[in-house]
């Protein structure tokens, strides 16, 4: 597929450089050409990328199916270990399954990274549900029928008419849909970095009407823009916790419950996503409670055990088990 959609196998210019230095360098001679790219080829599409920046080639994942709701979740330790996972119970002869993409991207986008990056035409069920299950994630709200919300009758294909269950028989140009949505997306993001994200931009995407009011508050976009919105607040324990009202906080904590109910809808179960967001919710309640609101205490507790309970079995001293003494510490 790479070799007639670009006309190379790998990147432009680099063929013969790569290949010539593999041989003549490495002294790999045993292997031809086409091989040795070959094999890059395999690196490119299910390598997985290292804590060192370098890329492995793991057996245990590369055959591992595709899917936008997997059921397992991994993690590469430092001395170059993987540890892979189950996010749900897994029945017995059931396939593991892994997203190549990010699975916090809507239809629209995620299947065109799967497309793009690694040649996927995926077929999973969230790929076959223009509502991705009933979150309308990827959809648009039309204020020409009451402000309904629609989405992609086949995600599977490009510019499928766009189409809402409460409004039988109308269909929306899904190209014209399609094209401003992600018009909508770029925008937001450029405006985002043009002020180096800055809160008081962001406070006025969310809370002031203008042509994002067709996005649906908990779709990608607007998900999108109250991530940028949590990083701006930044740690709400600790040296910045006095700095953000509480009123603030409580804005991050109830963003964070908002991304962890999608989670539990794309990535149900465990994983490392849903577990650094019980971290920022738990450390978040922490900033309350040191100024006196415990009102959310117990969900501060639970947000810690369920995070310890994600990041077990973790290689003693790894990222993840640094996360997990941390929120023993908070308990």
């Amino acid at each position: 597929i790479r070799k007639e959609r670009f006309n190379i196998k790998y990147y432009v210019g680099c063929e013969d450089t790569i290949a010539q230095y593999i041989i003549e360098q490495c002294g790999l001679t045993d292997f031809s050409s086409d091989e040795i790219l070959t094999a890059l080829g395999l690196f490119e599409i299910v390598g997985l990328t290292m804590q060192n920046g370098a890329k492995a080639f793991f057996t245990e994942v590369a055959f591992m199916q595709q899917s936008c709701v997997p059921n397992t979740y991994y993690t590469i330790n430092t001395d170059g270990s993987i540890l892979l996972k189950a996010s749900v119970d897994i029945k017995k002869g059931e396939k593991l399954t892994r997203c190549f993409a990010d699975v916090m991207l809507c239809n629209q986008f995620r299947r065109k990274d799967l497309e793009k990056e690694y040649f996927v035409n995926c077929n999973c069920d969230r790929c076959n549900d223009g509502t991705e299950f009933g979150t309308f994630y990827g959809g648009l709200k039309a204020p020409e029928f009451g402000d309904l919300i629609f989405t992609p009758r086949n995600p599977r294909i490009e510019y499928s008419p766009w189409v809402c269950a409460e409004a039988s028989g109308v269909e929306l140009d899904g190209e014209k849909c399609s094209k401003e949505m992600d018009l909508l997306r770029r925008k937001c993001e450029n405006g985002i970095a043009e002020t180096q994200g800055n809160p008081s931009t962001i406070d006025f995407i969310l809370n002031n009407p203008g042509e994002w009011d067709v996005l649906p508050r908990t779709g990608q976009v607007m998900m999108d823009v109250k991530k940028h919105l949590v990083q701006a607040y930044g740690n709400s324990y600790g040296n910045t916790y006095d700095i953000l009202d509480n009123k603030k906080i409580h804005t991050k904590i109830e963003i964070c419950h908002e991304l962890l109910t999608l989670y539990s809808k794309f990535h149900p179960g465990y994983n490392y996503n849903a577990a650094m967001l019980h971290y920022e919710a738990a450390n978040s309640i922490c900033g309350l409670v040191a100024k006196g609101d415990n009102s959310l205490l117990q969900s501060g507790v639970d947000h810690c055990e369920t995070c310890v309970k994600m990041c077990q079995d973790e290689l003693p001293g790894s990222m993840y088990d640094q996360l997990s003494q941390f929120m023993l510490g908070l308990l």
